[in-house]
């Protein structure tokens, strides 16, 4: 028999202890596992085998996932609440403390695979400056209250700091955290409110040149002209926005918008997208 099927049987489970000191691995038998609220954190003490009911004690021997898929068994992966301080390991750095939080572009933080489990978390790294990304779940572990730092090769200021940072934080609530690692909060917002002010003229300068490419005959341009005219005056008495297509112009807020302010407009929007995203990325 290999190592997998000497440590780990079908008839147990495995669960983790929740005390942020100890985070170990313990084996329940099936029937006890029961009993567990999944709801509820775990402890340690709640298990009924005296040997391993400490968290003082060692971690039984964990098999690596590769060997579960294996024999065709594979983990699943709790979703960690929004605010968890935790360390992730990638491929070329050593385990960086961060914070799960939302993504800034989709207000999403967790990604589950085809089967509904947990497939990956969002992450704000900490440090100066922070960063930020998605991580898969199985690189993803708490952060625990006492870490020995892994070697850093380089930014080792950067790494240094952001060590600091966990340590500061560890004692906050995952609120308190929320609120102070949310990354670029301001630029993404002021982003999303140019992206949206552009998709408006953007909408409406495609409006006003539409009846111009149009083929009018006997007469029907003026009768055309007006009907538009018409919606535009009911559009207005519901919405702060007009269309007033005679005179070629675009009224957002009570500000006029001709033509060529449109398009002038519209380049000084990209600049300022282009500005902020260039702040964002500077503080990646």
């Amino acid at each position: 028999m290999d190592s997998v099927t000497d440590h780990f049987s079908l008839g147990k489970v495995w669960i983790q202890c929740e005390n942020s000191n100890c985070l170990k691995w313990r084996l329940l038998p099936h029937d006890n596992a029961t009993y567990v609220d999944p709801n509820e954190p775990w402890y340690c003490y709640m298990n009924s085998d005296p040997q391993f009911n400490k968290c003082s004690v060692s971690e039984q021997y964990f098999p690596k996932e590769s060997q579960f898929q294996k024999h065709g068994l594979k983990y699943v992966y709790s979703e960690l609440p929004l605010g968890s301080l935790v360390l992730v390991k990638t491929q070329t750095w050593p385990r960086w403390p961060g914070i799960l939080c939302p993504d800034p572009v989709d207000s999403q933080y967790v990604k589950y695979d085809l089967d509904g489990d947990v497939e990956s978390h969002h992450v704000e790294f900490l440090g100066k400056p922070h960063s930020r990304g998605w991580a898969a779940m199985k690189h993803i572990d708490h952060y625990p209250s006492s870490f020995k730092p892994d070697v850093c090769k380089r930014k080792k200021a950067w790494y240094k700091s952001a060590l600091e940072e966990a340590n500061t934080l560890f004692a906050y609530s995952a609120q308190e955290r929320l609120e102070m690692c949310y990354l670029s909060k301001k630029v993404v917002s002021e982003t999303e409110i140019i992206l949206k002010d552009l998709d408006q003229i953007l909408k409406h300068v495609a409006a006003i040149s539409e009846p111009s490419s149009r083929s009018f005959v006997d007469g029907e341009d003026n009768n055309v002209r007006e009907e538009v005219t018409s919606c535009c005056m009911e559009f207005t008495e519901k919405r702060p926005m007009e269309i007033n297509t005679q005179e070629d112009c675009i009224i957002i807020d009570g500000k006029a918008f001709k033509a060529g302010e449109c398009i002038e407009s519209i380049t000084d929007r990209f600049k300022e997208i282009d500005s902020l995203m260039a702040e964002f990325q500077d503080s990646l």
